[in-house]
């Protein structure tokens, strides 16, 4: 099975938000570019018993200088994947995904770049 973190980056560049690797990374936030989205695995809740379904859950987190820019970042991720249903993300069947929370202000960095964050869950038939 794909890494859902990847496959979720790479859609990401897909939309033109951004280059993984260059401003899109998986699992680590680097100190620069000041402007980035960082996709972290976060765990999830325990598998379906009875039928072949996942909940991986992901972290997103947005960093910009610039506020309004970070904000409206943040909320395109958000209408992405809030309330979607029936997609793939790559060879990974997404049944349903939802944010858990709007996007949540986390303030500033040691070098007061602006950050957001959202958690995102999924539910996958593999």
């Amino acid at each position: 099975m794909s890494r859902l973190s990847e496959e979720v980056a790479y859609y990401l560049q897909n939309q033109g938000l951004g280059t993984v690797g260059q401003n899109i990374f998986v699992s680590f936030i680097p100190d620069s570019p000041d402007s980035l989205i960082c996709v972290i695995d976060s765990g999830g809740y325990p598998s379906d018993v009875y039928a072949p379904i996942d909940n991986p859950t992901i972290q997103i987190r947005v960093r910009d200088v610039n506020y309004p820019a970070c904000h409206d970042k943040a909320w395109t991720i958000y209408d992405l994947f809030n309330r979607n249903i029936e997609y793939y993300l790559g060879s990974l069947r997404i049944l349903y995904s939802y944010v858990m929370q709007t996007p949540v202000y986390i303030g500033r960095d040691t070098k007061q770049r602006e950050e957001f964050s959202l958690n995102i869950y999924f539910h996958i038939i593999r």
